[in-house]
């Protein structure tokens, strides 16, 4: 495909994705955005896996990174997040440094994975706070009393930040996820988020369900669309007869392992929606996620550990 071929989403493709909303499924209403049920998020780049895993993946990071929309202040919410057609690509993962400057923070870093990034113009990257001329990160102290390195999700724009061409795999080859760079740019506060430990500041009930955990169910929805196609590919192979033999449909062992996988991901499947409907059943009703729904769902997923895969 052209997507494969040239490493990354077509800009074309990516642009008409932004106009259906894609990018925007997790951002408030308030903005403007779809804040669409965890459900529907699922559905969504289920969907898209099935017919291009890469066009999915880049719609899954993407729409992630609008989710951090609710977290934002209200400068750097409306500056980002306002435009129906924006497009957004982003890691969490503290890769950078934010050293603590007068209004905000000087940004210097980079990004591995950044996938989208070549058609995004609004861009992520998490940073370790620093104080001036100091080698140790600033702590914070989360709710439960821990202590933790301070970490800050800052936002840039397109022409704050380069790009380094490191992406030349050949799985999801065409999700261009390429390294993002920032060299000593200015970011105002306004600009950041603290979202390890923090609430949303806007936004309903799918913005009171865990952040990662939100992530996770998006990789596992691109997870499942994969797998749905694959059994697809291969029935268009075995249905091929060959003269005087049998096709490969008709083999009664085919049919059993079929039969099983199908079985196999539409138990999947049925898990992860049950979940995130029974999760955002209880947010809606302003009940907290209680520890038997977390363990049916990526919406109880540990923030720390999903940001270091992410």
């Amino acid at each position: 495909s052209d997507t494969e071929r040239n490493r990354k989403v077509d800009a074309g493709l990516c642009a008409d994705l932004a106009r259906a909303g894609t990018f925007r499924m997790l951002v408030p209403k308030s903005l403007g955005g779809l804040e669409v049920a965890p459900r529907v998020f699922a559905e969504t780049l289920e969907a898209l896996a099935r017919g291009d895993a890469a066009v999915a993946w880049v719609a899954m990071t993407g729409s992630t990174t609008g989710l951090l929309s609710a977290y934002l202040p209200d400068e750097g919410a409306e500056a980002f997040f306002r435009d129906p057609a924006g497009i957004y690509a982003g890691v969490f993962a503290p890769m950078g440094r934010a050293i603590v400057s007068d209004g905000g923070f000087r940004l210097t870093g980079r990004w591995p994975f950044t996938s989208g990034v070549d058609n995004a113009g609004v861009r992520l990257g998490g940073a370790l706070v620093f104080e001036e001329g100091s080698k140790a990160p600033r702590m914070q102290t989360l709710e439960d009393g821990t202590t933790m390195p301070e970490i800050r999700s800052c936002f840039v724009r397109a022409n704050q930040s380069g790009i380094v061409d490191t992406w030349k795999t050949s799985g999801l080859r065409g999700t261009g996820s390429h390294d993002m760079v920032v060299e000593d740019v200015f970011v105002p506060d306004g600009h950041t988020a603290a979202i390890v430990g923090a609430r949303a500041v806007r936004g309903g009930a799918v913005h009171r369900l865990p952040l990662f955990g939100l992530l996770a169910s998006g990789i596992a929805s691109v997870g499942l669309g994969i797998a749905r196609a694959a059994p697809d590919e291969v029935k268009t192979v075995l249905v091929r007869k060959k003269p005087g033999r049998k096709s490969g449909a008709e083999s009664e062992l085919t049919q059993v392992k079929f039969a099983r996988a199908e079985g196999t991901l539409g138990a999947a499947r049925a898990l992860l929606l049950h979940a995130l409907d029974e999760a955002m059943e209880r947010t809606a009703q302003g009940d907290p996620i209680d520890g038997d729904t977390k363990s049916r769902t990526p919406a109880g997923g540990h923030a720390r550990g999903v940001e270091q895969r992410r």
